[in-house]
């Protein structure tokens, strides 16, 4: 499960609760969650979304991996 929030104070209030409810451990910040990564950027405050794995695997498992990227 991964919770996100603008607020740290909600997101540590939704921790607490779900934490009455439910056996769970912080994991810290998310690096990866569904096999997509995440990249913080704290300076900008952002959050980019990267699914470079995914479509290095899927173009090998289709033959495809010298195919060439379109711009």
């Amino acid at each position: 499960m991964a919770i996100l929030a603008n607020v740290i104070k909600e997101m540590e209030a939704v921790k607490k609760l779900l934490q009455t409810k439910l056996e769970m451990s912080d994991l810290g910040l998310l690096r990866q969650f569904l096999g997509i990564e995440a990249i913080w950027n704290r300076l900008k405050l952002t959050i980019t979304l990267v699914q470079q794995h995914f479509v290095t695997s899927l173009l090998g498992t289709h033959s495809m991996s010298d195919a060439k990227g379109v711009r």
